[in-house]
């Protein structure tokens, strides 16, 4: 039977009658709670020791050291431990023979070979010291994190200092995988993952030639980390970059970065192609400047920046594909928004940083809007809408046409009475007004002009008896600029609409509880007569300026699919967990595993489990009719066709489109299909087609991600040119420590070939060869 000793005051009494009273006092006035268990305890008064012989345990909160054979002072608090000692203290865990710990400073040393995990480093030492309660100093340091004796890879140091249980710092570093040394740095900060890293890329490309691209992420305060890139590729040159990110670490109020990259380009042009796009914008010198952040001014205002300037139009497509692929264009603005309880403020500054690009500069623009808002208990209610801004439109540098500017500013308000009719008919009468400002207007003016007659063939036709040219009279349409005007538009509307619905079933199904389908027919009628200001009377910045005169009704059908899912009670989960701690083998499950009354989950009689509807299929489909339609349009728009489909959480498809009535055709159809498999196989598929401009087809495959083999593939694939435009192969293989790939990658002007290499326990930190 295992002795047990638990050494508080018991112990400090003992003390004081071995006549060390001073020392008794000072620890009776701040006792220390310790729990000492072993095989077989002894005392020994003279010396103030717990003597723990076999299976020894010292429990101190949540400090933990176990040892063969310990020796603790219950004056000094010293803890001396002998053989297969283990100190398990936070996130720590220490291994080795010979260790000394002190139960009221909590400094402990190792001595001799030790081990050390935090997740997920495995760390071997061949000493080490506490020097603080928060910092260790340890030497002749193996760092990994892979379990067992023989890692597929390891760093070696000199020495190394641990700074609580997130920061590590590591002092003339050698990089291993397998046992060969791969490279030499002198120092090495390590946060466990959060942000430190060493990303290397290698690769070819045929457009860039052979590459390596380099970089090294590190902490430079709490709160500041960087990225330093150098990268070379054999057909363009040297380039090298530096990113900072910051963020709040107190708050969360605040978080951004700023990036710089700058490439001496040995190849900007590459080809006669090339040469007459880039011809006078593109050098060697090129260059990217970022800047983004965040800023939670107080809980109702945010600030909004993202700024960036480039060295020319073409820098994101030669350098960083992935980023142009997102946005060709980079947006510029400064967006400052308070929040309301019934209102939105906006102060928005939006600018053109490069002129080889064309933008609607918004310096500044004011907005402010209400949503839909009860106006007291009359049952109507009020929604508004407005802006001020100076706008001006610019076009890229060499354009022909001119820049143009006028100070904008509108206002829209809306009044809405929502009604329900016959006890199902929802009828939404609504009428509003909209006034827009602008400094300056168009206005076409039609003069005389008098040109010469010209044959067919642009020759000038003779007068067959003066043999003088002939003249005719045109009458020619010019744009000249007008005063400031307001532009008056006034809308009546009403939105009508009922809901019928049939329970399809009432079981439990793989899908939730019952099946219902709601039908919804709707309508909604609008009109806006002829304003006195058309959009050719305007100058054109955005959707605003095209605001016109409109007499149309919207004619649709909504269908929803709906399921409800109950979620389990607290006595269900509490239950499960339980089960589940009790099937791995957690002996600390809990009272319930002692207690089956406690675990048996009940609802009381008369209630319902909660939970939620959840839609499976969501469908609109809505064509609108126009009562006047301007000329060249026909009575009937296309007929719009949106479904949303979630018939499991692992199942996804979404198509929308429109087809053509007068054509019989789909004049443009998309669709996107996600699925997730249970061994983690993902499928996606993508198909956009618009009639005359775009038929493309996309999938990607990631096959058995988490097995030792697995591939993943991605294509686009040109339907109507029959080209393949885009095709990538990654093959991987997967150990429990590292993963290796091998990729290829070919688009309609460029092939690479690169290498991957990550850390399974951490894939976005350390070592990592492949983006």
């Amino acid at each position: 039977m295992r002795g047990w000793w638990r050494v508080t005051g018991i112990c400090l009494a003992l003390a004081a009658a071995s006549g060390r009273a001073q020392e008794t006092e000072r620890s009776a006035a701040e006792p220390i709670p310790v729990d000492v268990q072993a095989t077989r305890l002894e005392f020994d008064q003279e010396r103030n020791l717990v003597l723990a012989i076999g299976d020894a345990v010292v429990t101190h909160g949540r400090d933990r050291l176990t040892a063969d054979y310990l020796e603790y002072n219950t004056v000094t608090h010293d803890i001396m431990a002998r053989g297969n000692v283990v100190l398990v203290r936070g996130g720590q865990i220490w291994r080795g023979q010979t260790a000394r710990y002190n139960v009221r400073t909590r400094l402990s040393d190792v001595e001799g070979d030790s081990t050390l995990y935090i997740d997920p480093l495995h760390i071997r030492a061949g000493s080490s010291q506490q020097i603080s309660p928060t910092t260790y100093v340890l030497r002749d340091v193996t760092l990994t994190t892979c379990a067992g004796d023989d890692p597929e890879y390891h760093i070696r140091a000199r020495r190394a200092t641990l700074v609580r249980e997130d920061y590590l710092r590591a002092e003339h570093v050698t990089f291993h995988l397998g046992g060969v040394p791969v490279f030499y740095v002198p120092r090495y900060t390590d946060n466990f993952g959060r942000e430190t890293g060493i990303d290397v890329v290698p690769g070819y490309s045929s457009r860039l030639g052979a590459f390596l691209l380099a970089s090294t992420s590190y902490r430079i305060s709490r709160g500041l980390r960087g990225t330093t890139h150098l990268d070379y590729r054999t057909k363009r040159g040297l380039g090298t970059g530096q990113d900072l990110f910051w963020h709040d670490d107190v708050e969360n109020r605040w978080r951004g970065r700023f990036r710089a990259y700058y490439a001496d380009d040995q190849r900007p042009i590459r080809n006669d192609r090339e040469a007459e796009v880039r011809e006078g914008l593109v050098d060697s010198d090129r260059y990217r400047l970022s800047f983004a952040h965040t800023h939670a001014v107080d809980p109702r205002t945010t600030l909004y920046a993202n700024l960036t300037y480039l060295s020319d139009p073409f820098f994101l497509e030669d350098f960083f594909r992935n980023e142009f692929r997102r946005g060709a264009q980079p947006e510029n603005r400064v967006h400052l928004v308070r929040q309301g309880d019934v209102y939105t403020l906006g102060l928005l500054a939006s600018f053109r940083l490069n002129d080889f690009y064309g933008n609607v500069n918004r310096l500044p623009e004011l907005l402010f809007e209400v949503p839909q808002l009860p106006v007291g208990e009359t049952g109507f209610y009020y929604r508004t809408e407005n802006s001020l801004a100076w706008l001006e439109r610019v076009f890229p540098k060499g354009d022909a046409r001119s820049d143009y500017d006028a100070v904008r500013g509108d206002s829209r308000h809306r009044l809405e009475y929502p009604t329900r009719q016959f006890g199902f008919l929802s009828v939404v009468p609504r009428a509003g007004y909209r006034g827009t400002y602008y400094s300056r207007t168009l206005r076409q003016v039609e003069r005389e002009e008098t040109v010469p007659v010209t044959d067919d063939d642009g020759a000038p036709v003779l007068d067959p008896d003066t043999g003088a040219p002939l003249t005719e009279t045109v009458m020619r349409t010019e744009i000249e600029e007008g005063s400031g005007d307001v532009r008056h538009l006034h809308e009546l509307g009403v939105e009508m609409s009922f809901q019928a619905f049939r329970m399809l079933r009432h079981d439990q199904t793989r899908l939730g509880q019952g099946l219902r389908h709601i039908a919804e027919p709707y309508l909604d009628y609008t009109y806006v007569p002829t304003p006195n200001l058309r959009p050719a009377d305007l100058p054109q910045f955005d959707g605003v300026d095209r605001l016109d005169r409109r007499n149309d009704v919207r004619l649709g059908m909504r269908h929803y699919l709906q399921t409800r899912v109950v979620q389990p009670t607290p006595a269900q989960r509490r239950r499960d967990e339980a089960l589940e701690a009790y099937r791995v083998g957690d002996e600390d499950a809990g009272m319930l595993m002692l207690d089956p009354e406690r675990a048996r989950p009940e609802i009381p009689e008369g209630e319902v489990a909660p939970g939620y509807v959840r839609d499976l299929v969501r469908m609109d489909v809505f064509t609108t009719y126009r009562l006047s339609p301007e000329p060249g349009q026909e009575d009937f728009s296309d007929l719009f066709f949106r479904v949303q489909t979630r018939l499991s959480e692992r199942l996804r498809w979404d198509f929308d489109g429109a087809f053509d009535m007068y054509e019989s055709e789909v004049s443009e159809f998309n669709t996107q299909l996600h699925a997730l498999a249970d061994n983690a196989t993902r499928l996606g598929l993508e198909y956009r087609y618009r009639r005359d401009q775009r038929d493309l087809l996309g999938a990607e495959l990631d096959l058995i991600p988490l097995a030792r083999w697995s591939l993943l593939s991605r294509f686009r694939y040109n339907v109507d040119t029959s080209d393949l435009e885009e095709q990538e192969y990654i093959i991987r293989r997967q150990t429990d420590c590292i993963g290796v790939g091998l990729g290829f990658r070919e688009t309609r002007d460029d092939w690479r070939v690169y290498v991957q290499l990550w850390l399974q326990a951490r894939p976005q930190s350390m070592v990592k060869v492949g983006r």
